[in-house]
């Protein structure tokens, strides 16, 4: 037996681990005087749209602003800060030095943009090599996109209908354990105050294991026992560091990682390995995939029409994107239930009798397979408010690939010109009040008659739109619903007792998450 899970559950010792922000915030800040200097120096030759309003902020306090907001590693309150100045604007424009950054921020122009991916929009030339130097789904365009997208069939409800009982096992092997952790804190201490855990961490391990399983054919564990509730495994602390890096390459003028990696390039290339690791053994105990994802990314490579290293690559971006938009949605979902304690009972009553109509012949660990997902109606708007609320991808960083044209009812018709860079601020729609009511207020009941399965055609953009929508979505849906359902149904949960585990930090590393983690008091429901 070949492969050996157990290098991969591993506990980290978190002991020998620097603090990562630190060097990050550094490695930013040298980043950051390179960009001020180019877009001081350097006058772009691209086209000006003159026909697009600027900014309300002027150019020198714009740039000042970005290398600020790139410092604190909160990127997407660049954007914040120019919307609520441009509230009355659909398209605009901001100036940084010399440089030129076009804004979107109407729904309808969003569309419309996302539509005409990977033809007339693609991602900027930084994107390519800012994982690895092998093409992949995220980072491909044009006709390597395609090739590489050919992998999404993996992901059909079909393919999946299999899935759903293996994936509900992971869940309640997880609460078990968690009922367990409550179980010795209650006796240790003599109380049943609960327990306070670090959701954020223990929502990794789940979506960890769940990743594997779909996309690899195996799981971890390091949702099970093996990884004790607190602990964290070395393939978790590995990821951890990998998003974060990615979007600093994205963010860097020049590819300097390619001849001096810094220590945080190291640290993705050890996470890198990691996932070339588990190909190597598993190609080695398994010939054949064991999943309909590995399957189909053979089946390329044996039509020569991707390579190993592509395989490596790819098998990265779904394991990265799979982890982080799980865990943090899990976690801020979690976070606003427990600060809204109405909404939570409302969401109570509904999965306690969804949950309880599925309990026959006193089995209380049901499948929820993704009809019976369709029946949490509450459960699902809470989930899509949250996605309003603490939007994930709070921009995407686009490139013009040939001149066109994008409308709006206020704007008519907006030329776009060849070279422009395009930022589509999904964050700053969502907290205009010329779309939402009471923007700064969570409410589910605005996505009444909504669910996940069609919300973009309701303006809400957690999946993207267009042809390059996430893939993973059916799987997403399941997931969210089957792990909220029955951690809601089996436990108490509440903002922390501890006032100074009230606060953490937004950060943003290509994805929103919530730093170092959010901390839910968890304990038994009575009855």
């Amino acid at each position: 037996m070949y492969l050996n899970l157990n290098y991969f559950i591993k506990i980290s010792n978190n002991k020998a681990v620097p603090n990562f922000n630190k060097f990050l915030k550094f490695e930013y800040f040298i980043l950051g005087i390179f960009i001020a200097l180019l877009c001081c120096v350097f006058i772009s030759k691209k086209r000006k749209h003159e026909h697009i309003p600027n900014s309300q902020i002027s150019r020198w306090k714009s740039l000042l602003e970005f290398v600020n907001c790139l410092w604190i590693l909160k990127m997407n309150q660049f954007f914040i800060w120019h919307s609520k100045e441009n509230r009355d604007k659909d398209i605009y424009k901001i100036q940084l030095g010399f440089q030129e950054m076009v804004v979107v921020t109407n729904p309808d122009m969003i569309m419309q943009v996302c539509s005409m991916r990977p033809g007339s929009y693609i991602r900027p030339k930084s994107t390519t090599g800012a994982l690895s130097t092998a093409h992949n789904v995220f980072a491909s365009e044009a006709d390597n996109w395609k090739t590489h997208r050919k992998t999404a069939g993996a992901f059909t409800m079909t393919q999946m209908s299999n899935l759903f009982q293996p994936i509900n096992h992971i869940v309640d092997r997880f609460i078990r354990k968690l009922e367990q952790h409550l179980d010795n804190d209650n006796n240790n201490n003599n109380n049943n105050f609960g327990s306070e855990i670090n959701v954020s961490q223990e929502m990794s391990g789940i979506a960890l294991d769940v990743i594997h399983l779909v996309g690899l054919g195996h799981e971890f564990g390091i949702s099970s026992e093996k990884v004790p509730i607190g602990k964290v495994s070395k393939f978790a602390k590995r990821i951890r560091v990998a998003l974060p890096v990615i979007t600093k390459r994205i963010m860097s003028p020049f590819p300097y990682w390619k001849v001096r990696p810094s220590w945080t390039d190291r640290q993705l290339d050890k996470f890198i390995q990691m996932i070339r690791d588990y190909r190597t053994a598993q190609q080695a105990d398994q010939p054949e995939p064991a999943s309909p994802f590995l399957k189909s990314l053979v089946e390329q490579l044996d039509a020569n029409s991707i390579n190993e290293d592509e395989i490596i690559a790819n098998l990265a971006v779904y394991v990265l994107a799979g982890h982080d938009t799980i865990t943090c949605t899990l976690s801020y979902t979690l976070h606003l239930l427990a600060m809204n304690q109405d909404i939570l009972k409302k969401v109570r009553n509904e999965v306690d009798l969804v949950m309880n109509s599925l309990a026959v012949d006193g089995c209380d660990e049901p499948v929820i397979t993704n009809k019976i997902a369709s029946q949490f109606v509450y459960l699902q708007q809470v989930i899509l408010e949250t996605f309003r609320f603490k939007s994930l991808v709070p921009f995407i960083m686009l490139e013009c690939n040939q001149d066109n044209i994008i409308s709006s009812p206020a704007c008519g018709n907006v030329e776009i010109y060849e070279g422009a860079s395009i930022c589509l601020s999904f964050e700053s729609y969502y907290n205009n009040p010329k779309y939402f009511v009471k923007p700064e207020e969570f409410n589910p009941d605005r996505w009444k008659g909504v669910n996940i399965d069609n919300c973009q055609h309701f303006k809400l953009f957690p999946y993207s739109y267009g042809p390059r929508m996430c893939p993973g979505k059916r799987l997403s849906k399941v997931e969210l619903v089957v792990i909220l359902a029955k951690l809601i149904h089996r436990f108490d949960i509440q903002t922390s007792q501890n006032k100074m585990n009230h606060s953490y930090q937004d950060h943003y590393s290509f994805l929103q998450s919530p730093d170092p983690g959010i901390i839910i008091n968890f304990k038994f429901r009575e009855n």
